[in-house]
């Protein structure tokens, strides 16, 4: 790109014509960079001033040095970090709503509106706040849509009517959902605690409905030139307002076509009525990925029937090959069937059976579901599941169904990464080694992470879940929304029973008190597992159809990458590129301790800041015989080369080949271990098997759950 640093900053200025992130920029240097040496770390600072010491505290809190070894990844001279610096000034002075059409149509939709009489842009009412600002915008974007699936994509009227309004709602909370941390700081701005405080005690006292008098000429200010402030103040914040939308006309046209073209082949394989028809379709089901794809419940009327088919727009023919394992398990065995749902897998997405959470009516039927995640504990350990927590897996009745098969066959490529990014080789002695590749690894065994600030542990898992105490629980939600007196505060509202639980309110957490019966389901299915090794395991058997198929990796938890989505969407974040782009790079610190020359570390790195950039959670795939990661955006890194990494499927076939009766023993212990070690109580494990001569410390209290936690290591040792 040229030898001189103007030229990079006309051809990156040109390229940043529209709003850019932090990372977008970087990129474009690093594309074009000069190749020249990397400045040192008292080079950077005079070139970074202020914004040096905070990237550097965003790689490192510790060791400023970090910074120059992040700078030298990406291979730029002092030259380039400058032209940078520039650059990400310019693109603070970009008039964002000039330079997109769709901001544009937004602000010109709502000046419109706020000439319109008020009472008639209020008439809708769902209680989410602030909802009234974007109705208007959700009107003409409805309209749009309809326009455009019948006039481009062909698709009859009569199909996409019944979606428009269940469409509308969920852009409305994708709208609501970005701008929320923006519009409420502001709207607070504007008020005071003591007039919502007078409105409730005037509420109280004359036994009045808070009028919405100030909400109302709040909404006629934002339509008129509040909104447009909005985004000159936080530029990021008009950038997530162009994706948002941008990905809901895309999703919403992909969900009415594709049902569209596929209604013959639905009906066929769900038994539907040939006319049927889609009457509401339940959007953000689950984490969003991909531009802002993600799963959803369709309700259709079927002979006068209302039934639900689940719509997943990702590659759904391991989701098929498992479901077709369990029918198979079902023909060969004499022990109960297992539940199995059907799956319509298409091209890169698909249908399956919407599995309704329903409860054991008696302890009897209790008993029989964990006798039934015993068996499928043993069928997920051969498949090497992980990451099967509370949320993977809904109980119906007796039978617990896995929902989300993408963590199936495990590769020992994640560990390769970690190895990776942390520069050092991670060896295990041979207990460790057998504990980390047990029944542990599928995440369905009680256990403890520290997922908050205060490190306060918390039991994710299936099996360690417990039911509400009480019919009703304290919620964090919106009081008097859309009035003169709405806030957030602390509401009881009706508790919520954790779809993986056989019992309601009250219940508790039945599994201590059927760990034999578990492990009776455990052992059992595993003889039926040993006794038909031979054919599972041969060149045609149902093993052998999970070759080649395109599965999801997971690289990070998934709570990592929702509280960063969350940091970027704060006034703090949206206030300029460089702010979003720090709050980004503390992802780097997990890949900082590898090799320069480690570049697929890095573009996974990279591909996480994108999508994050979008607000999407980052997904990662591989094919389950295979060792290459890839986003949806093509190959990232390839480990094809190192001779320690063995695909998912041959793993799985390794431990089907060595599972025999010793090691379903020793499976056992470990459950009886675990389990024991996990209980609450001192008689959650009442009848259940005993350790010869081992003393297991029992928890009575939730702040001692740590130390319980801390003491399975030693217990495991003692099993092993």
């Amino acid at each position: 790109m040229g030898g001189s640093p103007n030229i990079i900053l006309l051809s990156a200025k040109t390229m940043v014509s529209k709003y850019r992130s932090f990372h977008d920029i970087l990129n474009t240097i690093v594309s074009g960079t000069l190749k020249g040496a990397s400045p040192s770390k008292k080079e950077l600072d005079i070139i970074l001033t202020g914004l040096g010491s905070r990237w550097a505290e965003a790689v490192s809190p510790t060791d400023e040095s970090l910074l120059v070894k992040r700078l030298e990844i990406d291979n730029l001279s002092a030259t380039d970090i400058e032209t940078f610096k520039e650059l990400l000034l310019e693109n603070e002075k970009i008039d964002q709503i000039a330079s997109s059409e769709i901001l544009s149509q937004v602000i010109k939709t709502l000046e419109n509106s706020a000439k319109l009489d008020r009472n008639q842009c209020l008439e809708h009412t769902t209680g989410v706040p602030f909802e009234h600002i974007w109705w208007p915008v959700i009107e003409e974007e409805i309209k749009r849509l309809h326009s455009e699936a019948i006039d481009k994509s062909c698709i009859d009227s009569y199909w996409i009517a019944g979606m428009l309004e269940s469409f509308g709602k969920h852009l409305l909370d994708l709208l609501c959902e970005v701008s929320l941390k923006i519009i409420y700081p502001y709207y607070n701005s504007q008020t005071s605690l003591r007039d919502v405080l007078i409105k409730h005690v005037q509420k109280q006292a004359h036994k009045k409905e808070i009028s919405s008098n100030g909400y109302q000429k709040f909404v006629d200010n934002m339509k008129q030139a509040g909104l447009r402030r909005l985004i000159c103040m936080y530029p990021p914040f008009g950038k997530y307002l162009e994706t948002t939308i941008f990905n809901w006309r895309q999703n919403s046209l992909d969900i009415a076509s594709r049902t569209f073209r596929d209604r013959y082949r639905i009906a066929k394989e769900f038994s539907l009525s040939k006319d049927f028809t889609v009457v509401n379709v339940e959007q953000n089901l689950g984490d969003v990925h991909n531009k802002g794809q993600s799963v959803s419940i369709l309700t259709i009327m079927s002979n006068d029937d209302l039934i639900k088919l689940v719509y997943k727009p990702k590659d759904l023919v391991i989701e098929k090959k498992y479901n077709d394992l369990i029918d198979y398990f079902n023909n060969k065995s004499s022990l109960e069937n297992f539940l199995s749902i059907r799956v319509l897998p298409i091209d890169g997405y698909g249908y399956c059976e919407f599995v309704e959470h329903s409860l054991c009516k008696n302890e009897e039927d209790v008993a029989q579901f964990y006798w039934n995640t015993g068996r499928l504990l043993a069928l997920l350990y051969i498949l090497r599941c992980s990451d099967c927590h509370k949320e993977n897996i809904i109980a119906c009745g007796i039978h617990p169904v896995l929902l989300d098969v993408e963590t199936l066959l495990e590769s020992r490529i994640v560990d390769q990464v970690s190895e990776s990014s942390s520069g050092k080789e991670v060896v295990l002695d041979d207990i460790q080694q057998r504990i980390s590749e047990s029944v542990l690894q599928t995440g369905l065994l009680p256990y403890w992470d520290n997922v908050d600030k205060a490190k306060h542990p918390v039991d994710i898992s299936v099996l360690g879940c417990k039911a509400p105490d009480e019919l009703f629980e304290a919620s964090t939600d919106w009081i008097e929304p859309n009035t003169d007196g709405m806030y957030l505060g602390s509401l009881r509202r009706k508790s919520v029973v954790p779809h993986c639980l056989p019992v309601g309110v009250g219940g508790g957490c039945p599994f201590f008190n059927h760990i034999d019966q578990f492990i009776d389901g455990f052992q059992k299915q595993s003889l039926e597992i040993i006794r038909i090794k031979e054919e599972l395991l041969c060149d045609t058997g149902p093993i052998s159809q999970f070759r080649c198929i395109k599965k999801r990796i997971v690289l990070r938890p998934t709570a990592t990458y929702f509280h960063l989505k969350e940091l970027l969407l704060t006034p703090e974040a949206c206030s300029n590129s460089i702010n979003q782009g720090l709050a980004l790079e503390v992802l780097s610190r997990s890949f900082i301790g590898s090799s320069l020359k480690n570049k697929r570390i890095w573009d996974i790195f990279r591909s996480e800041v994108k999508q994050l950039g979008g607000l999407d959670i980052p997904s990662f795939y591989h094919l389950t015989d295979g060792t290459v990661i890839f986003s949806d955006e093509g190959e990232i890194a390839d480990f094809s080369n190192d001779g320690t990494v063995l695909s998912g499927f041959d793993k799985c076939l390794e431990r089907i080949n060595n599972f025999d009766v010793a090691d379903m023993h020793f499976q056992s212990d470990l459950i009886i271990g675990i389990s024991r070690a996990s209980s609450f109580h001192e008689n959650s494990c009442g009848g259940s098997r005993q350790l010869s001569n081992l003393d297991l410390t029992q928890v009575f209290d939730e702040r001692y759950r740590l130390n319980c936690a801390n003491q399975q290591l030693e217990l495991l040792k003692y099993l092993a």
